[in-house]
């Protein structure tokens, strides 16, 4: 057998591997797109908030990581799911990003609402199983959007709904509110904080809201509103509430957070904010959740003359167990 012949054969050969790797490079690829194995994009999802969201919130992932190290039931994960290698597979699997937004239409009688999650992983595959179950359906007292899910790109899956404004409503909010067509200020799509709120009450919403779930849980808000004292003093107060922002992040001590608080409203609600947030709301909520959860709520809110606020800072401890308890009956 000549040089020229082996040299020809060794090239052949080489030129075959090279060709059996691209085609499996291909398949591979194509494989990894289909089921979402590659990385899809970073994109804040506040760009698709409307300009007329006046409840707006974010929660960002990454930061909730070492929080999910601690409490996720990793042995059960093992033995009950068909996960495979859990520790590996839920961190690189989880979203950037959650969110949700919120917005009252009353042309339409109706607030409407998305729930968006920027899938970093398995998209396609969450997307599939999800609109093949469509567990939101359980929901009754809202009404869906027909097509379900939405996954109009890699990195992006949304779901919108809406749920009926009860009658009434519409004409207590022109009563008791100044309406006004405006754009409202979107969430900063920089930020990192673990969660966002933002919540814009100068139109009502605060009403319209509470009686959306008023009526979801089949109680008349006309009601509520004429025979219940605290109702009324909670209603008094709303209709001075501007708006309430709330940032949540975890700090360099395990199993605490610090929440930083601070509601808006017209000057001459402090005293009423005061007495009933600050007095009585907030030493409610601490009472409440250590009785119930053996969770610790410390710190107070104070009225800011510069910002119109209650402002503050809270920290929450011991509310990892209650997360771990909560999960481990998940997986169960």
């Amino acid at each position: 057998m000549s040089p020229q012949f082996k040299k020809g054969c060794l090239i052949s050969i080489l030129i075959l591997i090279a060709v059996l790797l691209l085609i499996v490079g291909i398949i591979t690829w194509q494989i990894a797109k289909s089921y979402g194995l590659t990385r899809a994009p970073y994109s804040p999802l506040t760009d698709n908030f409307p300009n007329s969201a006046t409840c707006q919130i974010i929660l960002h992932v990454p930061p909730a990581l070492p929080i999910l190290e601690r409490v996720l039931p990793w042995e059960q994960l093992k033995k009950n799911t068909p996960i495979p290698i859990p520790k590996t597979t839920i961190p690189m699997a989880l979203p950037y990003e959650l969110g949700f937004w919120a917005r009252t239409e009353f042309a339409k009688n109706q607030v409407s609402f998305t729930l968006s999650i920027n899938e970093k992983r398995l998209g396609p595959i969450a997307y599939e199983w999800l609109q093949s179950a469509q567990p939101w359906k359980e929901l009754h007292q809202i009404e869906w959007d027909k097509n379900g899910l939405q996954f109009p790109q890699r990195g992006y899956l949304s779901l919108s709904g809406s749920i009926k404004i009860p009658e009434g409503v519409e004409e207590q909010v022109l009563k008791d509110w100044k309406v006004e067509n405006k754009t409202t200020k979107k969430l900063d799509s920089q930020s990192k904080h673990l969660c966002e709120i933002q919540l814009d009450l100068s139109n009502g919403d605060f009403l319209v809201w509470t009686a959306c779930i008023l009526n979801a849980q089949e109680t008349n808000w006309q009601d509520e509103l004429k025979n219940n004292q605290f109702a009324k003093m909670i209603y008094e107060i709303a209709k001075k509430l501007r708006k309430i922002n709330i940032t949540i992040d975890p700090k360099t001590i395990p199993d605490e957070l610090d929440t930083k608080v601070i509601i808006q409203a017209e000057p001459e609600a402090q005293a009423q904010m005061e007495l009933f947030i600050a007095g009585m709301a907030i030493p409610m909520i601490q009472d409440y959740l250590k009785s119930q959860f053996g969770m610790i709520l410390e710190g107070k809110l104070v009225w800011d003359k510069n910002q119109n606020a209650l402002v503050g800072n809270l920290n929450l401890k011991n509310f990892e167990n209650f997360l771990r308890t909560q999960l481990a009956s998940l997986v169960k």
